[in-house]
């Protein structure tokens, strides 16, 4: 599978002599073990693809310390995949998560450069982290929104919401 990626070039000169040496070391986020995240399933319906450069996402409860990751993933028949877009993933530090008891705050999680999306094909936003304590506000059938002024009765759109025990294996969730 080709996967399309695009991001402006960064042109870095360096002066250096035989005395001086620079070494940069980058280190992202790996998680060790096994982790209980969500993933939305969506649609890519625009004529030729589209670029997207953040996703929106609501919490009630966060971590004091622990960060959260978002990634944007392939899906493989309905289920969420796990092949990362290029460029799909963002870490965000506790202290960048927003919480309010009435889903109003929104974290935004930018992507450092724009994800191409093909049209027509399935992808899903996962979030993870290794805490107990992130909470995020989700919508469930039958029942009132939190400002309790609406019943949700229709899927507002046609993604799915999974869960995992291990990031391996996914549990649809067909009334949230």
């Amino acid at each position: 599978e080709t996967i399309i990626a695009t991001r402006n070039g960064t042109f870095v000169q360096d002066s250096v002599n035989q005395d001086t040496s620079t070494t940069q070391i980058t280190s992202e986020v790996v998680f060790v073990g096994w982790v209980d995240p969500l993933a939305q399933t969506f649609l890519c319906d625009e004529d030729g693809g589209a670029f997207i450069t953040k996703v929106d996402l609501y919490f009630a409860f966060k971590d004091a310390n622990l960060p959260i990751i978002v990634q944007i993933r392939n899906v493989v028949n309905g289920y969420p995949g796990k092949k990362i877009l290029a460029f799909g993933q963002k870490t965000l530090e506790s202290s960048e998560v927003n919480t309010s008891q009435d889903a109003t705050s929104a974290t935004t999680f930018t992507f450092n450069s724009p994800i191409f999306l093909k049209q027509g094909q399935e992808y899903c936003i996962v979030a993870m982290t290794q805490s107990l304590n992130y909470k995020m506000w989700i919508s469930e059938l039958g029942l009132q929104d939190i400002g309790g002024s609406r019943n949700v009765s229709e899927q507002p759109h046609l993604g799915v919401l999974f869960k995992s025990q291990n990031n391996s294996t996914w549990n649809a969730v067909q009334s949230q």
